[in-house]
């Protein structure tokens, strides 16, 4: 039995050994994940602050879809105004052309009379 205990320490010696180098790893990775895990976290935050800022930015300098209805209706009647001009100035061109009586013809040519 004494032969065996040499063995049976060094197996548990490296056993131990390599349990140490695993919790060593893995606790170096926790502490990076920690890390990197409070670093988003306060980048988040810092994010949602400035995402409100600029909400409040947006509301104070854009338009609202009230303001936009009243535009757009402005507009339009506009674009009426415009249309019902075109169709009156249509009608007395027309009015125009056909009012101005045809060039008399000639019977004879040019040159012969």
């Amino acid at each position: 039995m004494t032969g065996d205990a040499p063995v049976t320490l060094w197996l548990v010696g490296t056993v131990v050994a390599c349990l140490s180098v695993a919790f060593t790893v893995w606790f170096m990775i926790d502490g990076k994940i920690q890390r990197a895990a409070a670093a988003a976290q306060s980048k988040a935050d810092s994010l949602a602050v400035d995402f409100a800022a600029y909400r409040t930015h947006v509301a104070e300098t854009y338009v609202s879809k009230q303001g936009l209805r009243e535009f757009r209706d402005e507009v339009m009647s506009g674009v009426r105004d415009i249309k019902d001009s075109m169709n009156h100035l249509n009608e007395r061109i027309d009015g125009v052309i056909n009012a101005t009586p045809p060039p008399p013809r000639r019977s004879t040519p040019r040159g012969q009379g």
